[in-house]
């Protein structure tokens, strides 16, 4: 096995823990904060004392101490949480007196101390405001940092008023909540993220100081939020209904964990591992010193919101391409393993959440890929080491594709259960897959995995794919009525079973397609959007096989689909593209795209919901090459009445409509353009307008933009309408294709 696991973070994280032991416990008892010397606060006509006062708690808390310190700019070294590396950063900030034989220090207005790499020169207040966004107590979650607490402490009170009246004093600024929260957050955030950080560059010493310090100063930070704070807007922080304490800083929640880990890597003096150093050793010893190395993965996210790819570590590679050998010690890891990696994930970078991984989840990991599945333990519930045990035991010693076919034969196993099985038998020799993430062959032709036992008897794999079509629906009965999901199960198992035995599929996805038309068509019924496409898709299968009713059933479906049906996007309609010549479905298109009252009414659509964007998605896709579909545009980019609002402000563009906004950050181009508007002054925003806006995105169309001038706007509009007339017959050519049709650009013609 030459390819490894990968792991979406969202997976890993569910029902995982880790904890700290004795010696960690030991630490955190025993942190101490550098003492502060005694503060006299300010009095202020200008800054609340509520701002005074949180300077003031946060000094005794923690906070670095500028005082003595001379405002400048400086270089120092950050973290990443995307790189996991150092890199050098200009930061303002006060520049601490040089202290024999330790390097110069520089206090950043988050109450953060770094080491200084290079000094620039003094600096000023108004170096604070520049390049800033208002700053205001109205985003709790906010960390973005209000130098206040800085100043105040460093005895410019000045600076700190003058602070205040740009970014606080302003009648919009919400006040129903104490500015202690904002302004803990700047803190507490900045510091959590260096621990992180500093974790994952392997700077154990930075991360046990601020991991050992928050945990330390947490709790006093929360009484201090909940004192403050009243009751009604403390609740915006439950996250259990209730059912555990309000946690108004919850995301240091592994700081405890983070801590633990430092001072064990502090106290063992931690060395790189080197994979190639263990090859010449016996199985059991390189796995062993590989379980050892687990604390060294260091997989990184890619993307936001996104996951972690775990094969791509070579300690993860190397366990799994060990095999049966690192089963059982994985499974003891997972069980026992109290360690952290040095892998993070998170759903944005600018959210204050880090979730850092621990071992057993990366063990888990490894396992998995090994066992080559997804599903061991019943439907919903993560397997413990018992049952990850039990599964090894019965089925360490045959097949990846035995195991797969081994669980499409038990009837107890469950739909998720089934469709693992079914879909590695599908994919192709070559692929390993885990959850959603594939690695290897992804290409779809050729051998299949399950192909040595192609043929089977008693049942065959074609007769289990078929009767699982039948029990992932379930019955139809007073009891249970299918929901969207027990069709959609229904209708992957039947194009599994396409894929595995074309000849063989076709009652089956009969069965699965006119189940789901039936049941969609019921009163307080429908098929959404996950299970929609995969009916349009399997509907398609039926007409390539020749069943002639296939496109009749596609037709009273999409007719009859209700109005607050989820509405899709083009894969809903394969079957129309890719049998356009057929009449009914060019009378479909007509009724469906134009006729008064449809779901998909092109102009009816962009009248009615333009903050979705739902006409404009619909579109922007291989639908814009049939001809009732141009029509529409064309009638919508002519259609000037006014339906929104449309204004600039110093960072963004926004549109507000009766039933929602929508905006966007205005970039380098819109900045420098000259018809971008005065700040605040409104524009007509025109039903032609929200159609120019998406289309202008095809290749070589013109440039458009809504808060252009209205007689700039027409002449754009009517330079696209030329665009589109002149490439009516080649629209495939000029679509930029999104990412999210790349992965089956077969499904779409002439792509």
């Amino acid at each position: 096995m030459k390819t490894v696991a990968s792991l979406f973070a969202f997976v890993l994280i569910a029902g995982i823990t880790y904890g700290c032991g004795e010696a960690a416990e030991t630490t955190l008892a025993t942190a101490q904060d550098p003492v502060p010397a005694a503060w006299t606060p300010p009095q202020s006509k200008v800054i609340p004392k509520t701002f005074i006062e949180a300077a003031e708690f946060m000094l005794k808390h923690g906070f670095a101490d500028p005082r003595g310190g001379k405002l400048s700019c400086a270089e120092v070294n950050k973290g990443s949480v995307w790189t996991g590396q150092l890199g050098p950063e200009k930061v303002i900030g006060w520049l601490m007196p040089k202290k024999h034989g330790k390097p110069q220090r520089i206090v950043t207005p988050n109450g953060l101390s770094y080491e200084v790499t290079k000094v620039f020169g003094s600096a000023k207040v108004e170096d604070l405001l520049k390049g800033q966004n208002r700053l205001t107590a109205a985003y709790p979650a906010s960390f973005e940092t209000s130098p206040i607490p800085c100043l105040l402490l460093a005895g410019d009170i000045k600076g700190a008023e003058q602070f205040y009246t740009a970014h606080y004093k302003r009648a919009d600024v919400r006040t129903d909540q104490p500015p202690f929260i904002a302004l803990a957050n700047g803190y507490l955030i900045s510091r959590f993220h260096r621990a992180v950080e500093a974790h994952m560059s392997g700077d154990d010493a930075l991360a046990l100081s601020d991991a050992a310090s928050l945990y330390k100063n947490w709790d006093a930070f929360e009484k201090e939020a909940t004192r403050l704070a009243s009751p009604e807007y403390l609740r915006r922080f439950d996250r259990s209904n209730g059912t555990l304490p309000i946690k108004a800083f919850a995301f240091l929640e592994p700081v405890k964990d983070l801590a633990a880990d430092s001072a064990r890597r502090v106290s063992e003096g931690q060395k790189p591992f080197d994979i190639n150093a263990i090859k010449g050793l016996p199985a059991d010893e390189r796995v062993k010193r590989l379980i050892d190395a687990l604390d060294q993965v260091s997989a990184k996210q890619w993307g936001q919101p996104g996951g972690v790819l775990l094969y791509g570590d070579p300690v993860i590679s190397a366990l799994v391409n060990e095999g049966s050998a690192a089963a059982e010690p994985l499974i003891d890891a997972i069980e026992n393993d109290r360690r952290l990696t040095r892998t993070v994930t998170f759903g944005r970078d600018f959210m204050p959440g880090r979730y850092i991984l621990p071992v057993k989840s990366a063990a888990y990991s490894a396992f998995m890929l090994i066992a080559e599945t997804d599903q061991i333990a019943p439907q919903g519930q993560i397997p413990d080491a018992q049952t990850l045990r039990k599964y090894w035991r019965e089925n360490g010693g045959i097949t990846p594709a035995e195991r797969w076919v081994k669980t499409l034969i038990d009837d107890n196993a469950g739909a998720k259960q089934w469709l693992d099985a079914a879909t590695r038998l599908t994919d192709p020799e070559g692929m390993i897959r885990q959850g959603s993430l594939r690695t290897g062959s992804l290409g779809q032709a050729g051998r299949m995995r399950g192909e040595s036992l192609r043929d089977r008897t008693g049942p065959s794999v074609s007769d289990l794919m078929a009767m699982r079509v039948v029990d992932c629906i379930g019955p139809d009965d007073y009891n249970h009525v299918p929901h969207e999901f027990d069709l959609a199960h229904g209708l992957q198992m039947a194009m599994h079973l396409h894929k595995w035995d074309r000849d063989a599929s076709l009652k089956s996805l009969q069965f699965a397609t006119q189940k789901t038309i039936e049941i969609a068509l019921r009163p307080h019924h429908y098929v959404g959007d996950f299970a929609g496409k995969l009916l349009a898709e399997a509907i398609q299968a039926r007409v390539e096989l020749g069943d002639s009713a296939a496109l009749d059933d596609f037709s009273g479906w999409i007719k009859n689909q209700k109005q607050d049906a989820s509405l899709g996007d083009a894969r809903y309609f394969i079957p129309l593209l890719k049998n356009s010549h057929d009449p009914r479905m060019r009378q479909l298109a007509e009724s469906v795209f134009a006729g008064a009252g449809s779901t998909w009414n092109i102009k009816e659509l962009a009248i009615r919901q333009p903050a979705t964007g739902q006409a404009e998605t619909l579109v922007f896709s291989p639908l814009l090459t049939i001809g009732v579909v141009q029509r529409q545009v064309l009638s919508v980019l002519s259609d000037k009445r006014p339906i929104a609002e449309t204004w600039v402000d110093k960072n963004s563009v926004h549109t507000s409509h009766p039933h929602g906004s929508w905006g966007r950050s205005l970039d380098k181009d819109d900045l420098n353009d000259p018809r971008l508007p005065k700040p605040n002054a409104k524009l007509k925003y025109r039903l032609c307008d929200s159609m120019a806006e998406r289309l202008q995105r095809l290749k070589g169309a013109p440039k458009f933009e809504a808060y252009w001038p209205e007689k700039d706007r027409d002449k754009a509009v009517a330079q696209l309408i030329a665009f589109l007339e002149k490439n009516k017959d080649r629209m495939m050519d000029v679509l930029p294709w999104p990412d999210n049709w790349k992965e089956q650009p077969d499904n779409f013609p002439g792509q």
